[in-house]
């Protein structure tokens, strides 16, 4: 009698284990922009895009995100725009646009805290490969995760030289400030 007792409480433990965890695939879907803040000796400019593709697979239980085991995204680099064609020009040849078509990053670790995630990975911009390590902030909202960083990123860390403009009168900072945000669907 006492086995049938063990046998029944460690299935319904089992059941609670099994159920409360679950493996979803993520997807960035069209609520999600990528926005590149710099300076230079005249004012300041922001560069958006929001043309990228990215999946990745998680376990959450419940709201909260147990485990990352993939992630990746890519953005077209001639999708991101200032709203000035004269400065996208600029950028585009800083990033080498018409050699390198996509800016990308894949996760190569992931560990979860309270409401936030430590991402290692690799981000190619310009042909350059350099591993970084983010904190990243989410959210659970109606089957959808909210992912939210912003990184301060050197432009000279990936062989971009900040382009300059009036024989070196104009100069843009190295250093610029990359958000995203992406909405992933489950």
């Amino acid at each position: 009698m006492n086995s049938i007792k063990y046998f029944t409480v460690f299935v319904l433990i089992s059941l609670c284990f099994t159920t409360s965890f679950s493996q979803s695939k993520l997807t960035i879907n069209g609520n999600s922009e990528i926005t590149i803040d710099g300076t230079s000796t005249l004012h300041d400019w922001t560069s958006k895009s929001t043309k990228m593709e990215g999946e990745g697979s998680i376990t959450l239980d419940g709201n909260v995100i147990n485990e990352v085991s993939s992630f990746k995204f890519s953005i077209p680099t001639k999708s991101i725009e200032s709203g000035k064609s004269k400065m996208d020009g600029y950028t585009y040849k800083a990033l080498r646009a018409d050699e390198f078509l996509n800016i990308s990053f894949e996760m190569t670790s992931c560990t979860p805290e309270e409401k936030s995630l430590l991402v290692n990975g690799i981000l190619t911009i310009a042909g350059k490969s350099k591993e970084i390590t983010a904190d990243v902030e989410y959210e659970v909202i109606n089957g959808s995760i909210i992912f939210q960083c912003s990184e301060l990123i050197n432009m000279k860390d990936w062989d971009i030289e900040p382009p300059t403009l009036f024989m070196g009168t104009l100069k843009t900072g190295e250093n610029v400030i990359v958000s995203f945000k992406f909405q992933c669907t489950l």
